[in-house]
């Protein structure tokens, strides 16, 4: 009889210890995308005050166009969207914590029927954490698209190619909105998205949603420093063209960066953490955009600025040297100015 005593026993402690175990996990997870999503909304939150006079007299108190009207839905509806994503992370009408010792109890009954409460709940809500994060990522892309017509009006096939990268990209992951689910917990239940995966085949299709965008940035950095950077050694070149060059590498290695360790994640982490660098590549990305947009329009209107030419460089000689031949403004240029 106490050898069975001792069995039973035995088996009760394995088992309460790979709950424990099992729930100490899981909260790791939750919180784990709690601080992520928390630290990269501060950043955004810095970035958007430490710009905001940049802002007024730029973009509100200048010309509009497509390209402000695109900085503006960017630099507004994400962090106004992701408020509610950080709701949904502790808010207990969509996200239930419980306790391990209330699961064993007799209470479980009536927490079951909570927990399902909270993932049909949940359910709903992952529709519009994805359809948010995939605005704002779309978003910047296409502000980097305008940028490349800038630089490549006569060549429309060029644009074309980039053009088709952003489409599949959004193709692909409107699909695979339809394929998202809840991260599935056994004592807890959060509110975050991953998408379903019953295959290899899956995985690797849902990790496209992290490199599809990085071959798109990849393209446009390449295209852009092909551009710009043969022109820097002439002394017309604009500083718009040296600005776009600056600012495509500081937003290439950043988001490069935040990519790689997302599509790893997505193909190799644990359900609980697969997502949890999506949060962060959406805030850095519009974070990013919105700083690049400014620069540029900082640059323009310096340059737009006049110049009072020092004494030492006037002459009455009516030849000019070569170098300082006034070489037409670039499309680029044209494109970035005020008004658009």
């Amino acid at each position: 009889m106490s050898v069975i005593i001792g069995m039973l026993q035995s088996v009760i402690r394995r088992e309460l210890d790979t709950i424990l175990e099992d729930g100490l996990r899981q909260v790791q997870d939750v919180w784990a995308t709690r601080f992520v999503g928390f630290a990269g909304f501060t950043i955004l939150l810095w970035d958007h005050i430490d710009t905001f006079t940049m802002e007024v007299n730029y973009i509100w108190l200048a010309d509009k166009g497509p390209l402000v009207y695109l900085f503006l839905i960017n630099r507004y509806l994400t962090p106004l969207g992701f408020i509610v994503n950080l709701n949904a992370y502790i808010s207990p009408h969509i996200s239930a914590e419980v306790r391990m010792i209330e699961r064993l109890s007799m209470l479980f009954v009536l927490l079951d029927y909570r927990l399902r409460t909270c993932k049909n709940r949940c359910r709903r809500f992952i529709r519009y954490e994805g359809a948010m994060t995939m605005i704002g990522i779309d978003i910047a892309g296409l502000m980097m698209l305008i940028r490349i017509y800038a630089l490549y009006s006569n060549h429309k096939s060029i644009v074309a190619a980039v053009a088709s990268i952003l489409a599949a990209h959004i193709g692909i992951n409107g699909w695979l909105l339809t394929k998202g689910i809840p991260v599935n917990h056994e004592l807890i239940q959060t509110c975050s998205m991953i998408f379903e995966a019953n295959n290899h085949g899956m995985r690797v299709l849902a990790a496209s949603t992290a490199w599809l965008p990085l071959v798109y940035d990849t393209a446009v950095f390449c295209l852009t420093f092909y551009k710009t950077y043969p022109k820097l050694r002439l002394m017309s070149t604009s500083r718009v063209m040296k600005q776009l060059l600056r600012d495509g590498i500081v937003y290439y290695g950043v988001i490069l960066a935040v990519t790689l360790v997302l599509t790893l994640m997505i193909a190799y982490a644990p359900p609980g953490l697969q997502n949890v660098a999506a949060q962060l590549e959406l805030l850095l990305t519009v974070t990013m955009m919105s700083r690049i947009t400014l620069n540029l329009k900082k640059c323009n209107r310096e340059d737009d600025a006049p110049v009072i030419m020092p004494l030492a460089r006037i002459s009455t000689n009516k030849t000019r040297p070569s170098h300082d031949i006034d070489y037409p403004p670039s499309r680029a240029d044209q494109y970035y100015h005020p008004s658009y």
